[in-house]
C-alpha cells in the first residue's frame, strides 16, 4: 500500500513539472524571441514601443551585432524631410537635417526611462572626401537612432555606392522594401547613403521598393523625402504580450509612465 502511494505522489508530481517550466519560460521571454525569420507573421515580429504617448509598431529584426536586436519603424513619419542645403557636399550623412533630428528630436518622442534602453550604435557611413570622386571610402560614427544604409536594404554597393553593412534578411522580400505612412500612402524613404558619382545624390527607397537616386536639391529648392527611424535595443529585453501584442517589460497601455 505505501509503495502504490509513494508511486502515485511521484506520478502527480511528473504532472506538473511541465507546466511549471513552460510558465518560466513564458515569463521569461526576450525581445529577440521575436526577431523577424522568413515564413513568420508579421505580428509575431512587431513590437509596440511607447512613441508620442501612444504605441508604435516597429518591426524587430537582426543584423547589427549578436548582443542586441534592430528596430525599424513600421510606418513612416508624418511629415518629410529635406536632406541637407543644395550645396557642396550635401549628400554627407553625418550633420544631415534627418541624422540632426533623429539626435536632437526623435528622442523626445519616449519616455527617458525608455531611451536608457537603446544602445549607442557604431554605423558606417560613407566619407564626405569620398563624394564627387565615383570611389567610396567608409567611416564609423556613433548614434542611438540612425536611417538605415543601401546595404541594409539592397545588400551589396557598386563602383560608387559604398557597402554599409550587410543586407538585412527582412529586406529580401521586395514587399518588406515599401513602406507607408499610417494612412497606407506608400512614399519615398531617404537611406544614409550617398551615390559618390557627385556630391548630391542619396540612396532611396522607391513607392513601389526599388533603389532610388535622389537629388537632394534642383532649381525649385530642395527635395523632401520620408524618414523610417530604426535604433536598436539588447537582445536580452523582457518582452510581454498583451491582448495579442507585444510591448518591453514596464512599457505596456497598463503602465503609468506611458
Amino acid at each position: 500500500m505505501r509503495k502504490t502511494i509513494t508511486l502515485l505522489l511521484s506520478a502527480v508530481s511528473f504532472l506538473f513539472v511541465p507546466f511549471h517550466l513552460s510558465g518560466c519560460a513564458a515569463h521569461e521571454r526576450t525581445i529577440q524571441d521575436l526577431a523577424y525569420q522568413r515564413g513568420k507573421q508579421e505580428s509575431a515580429y512587431t513590437i509596440y514601443l511607447p512613441e508620442n504617448h501612444t504605441f508604435v509598431p516597429y518591426y524587430v529584426l537582426e543584423g547589427y551585432g549578436s548582443d542586441r536586436v534592430l528596430l525599424v519603424r513600421k510606418f513612416l513619419l508624418d511629415e518629410n524631410t529635406r536632406y541637407n542645403p543644395n550645396e557642396p557636399g550635401c549628400a554627407y550623412y553625418q550633420g544631415s537635417i534627418p541624422d540632426n533630428f533623429l539626435q536632437n528630436e526623435f528622442p523626445k518622442r519616449f519616455p527617458p526611462d525608455f531611451l536608457l534602453q537603446v544602445c549607442s550604435t557604431e554605423i558606417q557611413i560613407t566619407e564626405k572626401e569620398s563624394l564627387y570622386t565615383g570611389s567610396p571610402v567608409t567611416e564609423r560614427i556613433s548614434r542611438q537612432f540612425f536611417l538605415l544604409s543601401n546595404s541594409d536594404v539592397f545588400g551589396n554597393g557598386s563602383k560608387i555606392i559604398a557597402s554599409e553593412g550587410t543586407k538585412l534578411d527582412f529586406f529580401y522580400e521586395q514587399e518588406h522594401c515599401i513602406a507607408r505612412h499610417e494612412d497606407g500612402t506608400s512614399d519615398i524613404w531617404w537611406l544614409r547613403t550617398p551615390d559618390t558619382w557627385y556630391d548630391s545624390l542619396v540612396c532611396t527607397v522607391g513607392q513601389t521598393g526599388a533603389l532610388g537616386i535622389s537629388s537632394v536639391g534642383g532649381p525649385d529648392g530642395e527635395y523632401s523625402n520620408a524618414i523610417r527611424p530604426a535604433f536598436c535595443i539588447s537582445h536580452t529585453a523582457k518582452v510581454v504580450k498583451v491582448d495579442a501584442c507585444c510591448y518591453l517589460s514596464g512599457f505596456t497601455p497598463s503602465d503609468s509612465k506611458n
